[in-house]
């Protein structure tokens, strides 16, 4: 190798710095996996309400376990804000 030219051997970072970027990617990781769940929910949610809207059913007039607790918990909800 000549003088002056990079190594291709990449430089080993202190600890500190490395350290500092675990906890950065971890925290990175978090947050991003965080917002794709609330989207999922959210998304989840948004079907369950449009499903209960225009009756939606895969069985006409069987109500299923989701559609049971889902409005429930809607019902509670709407008592509780008073929507």
């Amino acid at each position: 190798m000549k003088p002056g030219q990079p190594s291709i051997v990449p430089r080993k970072k202190n600890k500190k710095e490395q350290k500092r970027f675990l906890i950065q990617d971890a925290f990175s990781y978090l947050f991003k996996s965080a917002g794709l769940i609330v989207w999922v929910i959210v998304f989840g949610l948004a079907l369950l309400e449009i499903k209960q809207y225009y009756h939606i059913d895969l069985i006409p007039g069987y109500d299923s376990a989701v559609d049971d607790v889902y409005g429930a918990i809607r019902g509670f909800l709407s008592e509780l804000f008073g929507f």
